[in-house]
């Protein structure tokens, strides 16, 4: 699961009845140097099936089966909504994890950044300096 809160990125395209894709990307810093994040994971979730934009302004993405790379769940809050969130919730199998790295899921050495994007220009971030509050082989877990 990844969360966000802020005020940035309007641009939530149209997933509905466009053509707007979404991809969450992880990138993790290995060796030390900030500026040499590598993408570690990403995954697309294309337009159509499984978006709506509800009532409540909530546009969100639903797929119980996570066929979208293991994602299942994204809602986001629309623009004029304050504050503006993101919740990304993926797992199974289908979720492709990167490799550990030293014996942990993430490196983190010294940051973890995640980002969920659209085709049509949104893009909402996360960075986790060290230490995260949890690091498995299995788990990162932190908050910025």
């Amino acid at each position: 699961m990844w969360g966000w809160i802020g005020d940035a990125g309007d641009d939530l395209g149209d997933p509905v009845g466009g053509d707007t894709r979404y991809a969450l990307c992880v990138y993790d810093t290995r060796g030390g140097d900030p500026v040499a994040a590598q993408l570690v994971m990403s995954t697309v979730i294309p337009p159509g099936r499984g978006w709506r934009m509800g009532a409540d302004k909530l546009l969100a993405f639903i797929d119980c089966t996570g066929s979208n790379g293991g994602i299942k769940l994204i809602g986001i809050t629309a623009p004029g909504v304050a504050p503006r969130k993101i919740v990304v919730e993926g797992s199974d199998d289908r979720l492709v994890l990167p490799p550990p790295a030293g014996g942990l899921l993430l490196a983190q050495n010294p940051r973890v950044s995640v980002q969920l994007v659209n085709s049509s220009g949104g893009c909402w971030q996360g960075v986790y300096d060290t230490p995260a509050m949890v690091s498995t082989p299995r788990l990162f877990w932190d908050i910025n």
